[in-house]
Formats: structure tokens, sequence, C-alpha cells
């Protein structure tokens, strides 16, 4: 019988952003339980930033931007499918900390 608590915990996806931070997507972050791809599903201000937010992804040195959040519209839903063995960051631009969650994709059979 398999724990859904161990489920859960092996699929989240969750990270908090600073301003000047970035988080690099690559294989070495997929373990052999989560699979190879993430599916980044929401964004959000944090609710104690005082600044707006910007939200990018860059590959191949070209940035593209995702989201901009401020206090009017804080959060927002995505759907991004990444693949890690593609090599990506996701960083933030703005005085501000954004909260990003979503989950791996179980491997496919």
């Amino acid at each position: 019988m398999l724990d859904i608590d161990l489920i859960i915990s092996t699929m989240f996806f969750g990270k908090i952003l600073n301003q000047g931070e970035s988080y690099q997507f690559n294989a070495q972050n997929a373990d052999e339980f989560q699979g190879e791809v993430l599916s980044i599903t929401n964004a959000v201000l944090t609710p104690t930033s005082k600044d707006s937010a910007s939200l990018f992804i860059k590959q191949d040195n070209q940035e593209y931007l995702i989201a901009t959040l401020t206090k009017e519209c804080p959060q927002i839903i995505l759907n991004i499918f990444i693949s890690l063995l593609d090599e990506l960051q996701i960083f933030v631009k703005g005085n501000a900390s954004v909260h990003i969650s979503g989950f791996f994709e179980p491997e496919q059979d």
C-alpha cells in the first residue's frame, strides 16, 4: 500500500524567490520519483511586499516575462510545463518576493 503523504511530498514543488535570486532547472533537480517534467501552476506576491515583482524564465540568454504581480493583482494561475532536461532559470525582477508552486508530472510507463 502506498502512503498518500509520500505521493504529495514527492510531487509538490515550491520555491520562494527574492529579488536577485534565481532557480536553475536541470536534470540534477529531478529525482527518479519526481520525473523530468515540472508543471508550475501558481505565483503569488509575498503578502508583506510593498512593491510589484515580475517573474521571468531565461533560456539560451533569452528572457521571457511570465507574470507581473502587484498589490492589486498579487496572484496568478499559470500553466507552464518545464522539461528538467532543458537548462532554464526562473527569477524575479522588482523589490519583492514571489512564491511559486506546482508539481512534478508522474513519469509515464
